[in-house]
């Protein structure tokens, strides 16, 4: 498969080095060129330099021949606008993203991005989790 990840972050390198390590073609597209250096140097010439407002950045990646576009930047609404064009503008069959609210999470839902990931709340269950196995009761319905 041929997967474009936005965000050259922890995030979006840990997934990228994965999917590489799994026979998978990938490419990271970055505003911020010493990260896409950095992703380069450990994975090999996979980076795009590029602002995702910008359709060519997405199409540099090679947006046209996407089987899965992930966006795992820190900022919601550009993780919700790159999904947005890949999925409607070119039709990028499967589209993930992460986001740090519910209210995102529910516009994602809306704008037909396949899978969302909460990050704020996975942390959070995953924290009560462990919090319980710890042996402390916790109630976590309001």
């Amino acid at each position: 498969m041929y997967i474009i990840i936005l965000g050259a972050g922890t995030i979006g390198t840990s997934i990228a080095e994965i999917l590489i390590k799994n026979q998978h073609e990938v490419a990271v597209i970055d505003s911020n060129e010493e990260k896409c250096k950095l992703i380069d140097n450990k994975l090999g010439s996979i980076s795009v330099l590029g602002n995702i407002s910008l359709p060519n950045s997405l199409l540099n990646a090679g947006i046209s021949r996407a089987d899965l576009f992930i966006s795992t930047t820190k900022n919601d609404a550009k993780n919700m606008l790159s999904c947005q064009l890949a999925k409607d503008y070119f039709k990028v069959q499967y589209t993930v993203s992460i986001t740090h609210s519910k209210e995102i999470s529910r516009l994602l839902d809306t704008i037909n991005v396949n899978y969302t990931i909460n990050i704020n709340e996975h942390i959070t269950n995953e924290l009560i989790a462990k919090i319980k196995m710890l042996g402390f009761n916790i109630n976590v319905s309001n």
